[in-house]
């Protein structure tokens, strides 16, 4: 049902911005959504990957330079089977996060770039049992990326970025993954 949601979501984005795919952006403002398959590496060897849904609204300070808020909300949750107990249940994760982007404009059609700032992550284990706990934590962010123009407004990304890594619930987290983009200029 989450997935279905989602699509109608960028289908609306799409339908909305036919009307303006030939016109020049009013301003440096642009907006992003996209698929996000995070990965939770535990260090006791397990690798949990919820969907997420990945939210940007950015601005562009100059054509090299761009400031971003980013937000990623759990679309599907993932199932897991913890290997110290019998235990089994579901992992959602959630974050939140601001960011500098350096780019370079390698081609007319394709821009490369950075992504550095702070994410704030959460993630919650809730077990069959009726119980749950979340873990939280606030850690350096970063990665890289494309951007492939589709036109004047509409564009394509696929980047990698490194959420954080805490110690917590088990062990240690390292939340990462790949985001593919659907990104237009306002």
């Amino acid at each position: 049902m989450k997935h279905l949601k989602i699509a109608a979501l960028v289908a609306s984005l799409l339908t909305a911005g036919v009307a303006h795919a030939d016109s020049t952006p009013a301003s440096n403002w642009y907006g992003e959504v996209g698929s996000l398959g995070f990965k939770n590496n535990v260090d006791n060897g397990n690798t949990i990957t919820p969907s997420l849904l990945r939210l940007t609204v950015g601005n562009n300070l100059n054509e090299t330079l761009a400031v971003e808020g980013v937000a990623g909300l759990t679309a599907s949750k993932a199932n897991v089977a913890f290997t110290n107990s019998s235990a089994t249940g579901t992992v959602s994760d959630n974050f939140y996060g601001v960011y500098v982007k350096p780019k370079y404009q390698a081609t007319p059609d394709i821009t490369v770039f950075g992504r550095g700032g702070f994410a704030h992550t959460s993630v919650t284990v809730s077990f069959n049992g009726g119980t749950s706990t979340t873990s939280s934590s606030t850690k350096l962010s970063y990665g890289f990326g494309a951007e492939l123009k589709i036109n004047q407004n509409w564009y394509g990304a696929l980047d990698y970025m490194q959420y954080g890594k805490y110690s917590d619930v088990g062990g240690s987290i390292k939340f990462s993954g790949i985001t593919l983009s659907l990104g237009y200029k306002f």
